[in-house]
């Protein structure tokens, strides 16, 4: 169901009937024991939540860090440092993350 979901919203451009199939995905990585694709599914998640509960989202997005961080999947783990990072509020003294989105000109 993840990879439906990431063709409905990257390709089809349809973040509307991804946002489901990524729950779906959600609920089903935990009961099969794929804590990676359940660590996909959070991230996307995460994503589609920022949209509408900011703290929900950012919950989320810390969920696919520990998850990776368990699984000691390295750069995978740094991806979602990153993506989580660039999503925090920033204080005037904490600057943008090097390579985020917000870092770059």
């Amino acid at each position: 169901m993840f990879w439906l979901g990431v063709i409905a919203d990257n390709i089809d451009g349809d973040p509307g009937a991804a946002g489901p199939t990524y729950r779906q995905a959600l609920g089903q990585a935990p009961e099969q024991g794929d804590a990676l694709l359940e660590s996909y599914a959070a991230r996307h998640t995460g994503a589609h939540f920022l949209e509408q509960d900011r703290e929900q989202g950012l919950a989320q997005l810390r969920r696919p860090y520990h998850l990776r961080a368990s699984l000691g999947a390295r750069p995978l783990t740094a991806a979602a440092a990153l993506t989580l990072a660039a999503k925090c509020p920033r204080s005037r003294s904490r600057p943008a993350p090097r390579g985020s989105r917000s870092d770059r000109p």
